[in-house]
């Protein structure tokens, strides 16, 4: 039997900022607005240690937003900005009868395929969602499914490295790496501009050299 209750993780304490998104936000943006949501969403499931309560997942994860700026910031019209303090919702699945290891990782496995196929709403919606996997009041599995505009390979290690340590209680390190929207002023910077449309130009010039596929297409072949 499973009972599904919500709750909140809260964040604050941190500036509300606005200003415009990286270029790889703005290519990740329209991404995940037009691809399969299981394309463009990340789906991590992860144990908890030993004598974890709900208590101690809804505070290491507001800590956890509030140190990585990309987890708290929706994007419109190529603008982002980024949440100083709110609230995330967090779905905790509450399993009884001592359902055993293998029906907790299922279960955990269909709550990720659920949050991550389903569309994030770039302009209104937090770009992570975080499911718990409860056996009673005993947290057992955590589910995070963060979209592409937060992350990608290197910043999805590095937000689960830093959870690893936020849920033990353990320090993480410092400085905070670079913030999204700092580095999409140091683009917006004239010596950045001048790299970026040299590197445009260049990447245009070889392009339009190459083959436009990799196998040369017969075109007096019969379709059939």
């Amino acid at each position: 039997m499973e009972t599904v209750i919500r709750i909140s993780a809260c964040y604050a304490g941190r500036p509300t900022r606005h200003g415009p998104v990286t270029m790889g936000q703005a290519n990740m943006a329209r991404c995940v607005l037009r691809d399969p949501p299981l394309h463009m969403n990340f789906r991590e499931t992860t144990s908890l240690p030993r004598g974890t309560t709900l208590a101690a997942v809804v505070e290491a994860v507001g800590l956890l937003l509030a140190r990585h700026e990309s987890l708290r910031a929706t994007i419109r019209a190529g603008s982002q900005l980024v949440s100083g303090s709110g609230t995330l919702p967090v779905e905790v699945h509450v399993v009884e009868d001592e359902p055993g290891q293998d029906a907790v990782d299922r279960l955990a496995e269909e709550v990720g395929l659920r949050l991550q196929g389903a569309r994030f709403d770039v302009e209104n919606e937090l770009p992570i969602r975080v499911a718990v996997i409860a056996e009673g009041d005993v947290p057992l599995r955590m589910v995070f499914v963060l979209t592409h505009t937060s992350v990608d390979e290197v910043g999805l290690a590095t937000v689960m490295r830093d959870w690893e340590r936020l849920i033990r209680g353990e320090a993480v390190p410092e400085p905070c790496p670079t913030q999204p929207l700092d580095l999409a002023l140091e683009e917006k910077a004239p010596p950045t501009q001048l790299r970026t449309t040299a590197a445009l130009r260049h990447w245009g010039t070889q392009l339009s050299r190459v083959p436009q596929s990799m196998f040369a297409v017969d075109e007096a072949a019969d379709p059939e």
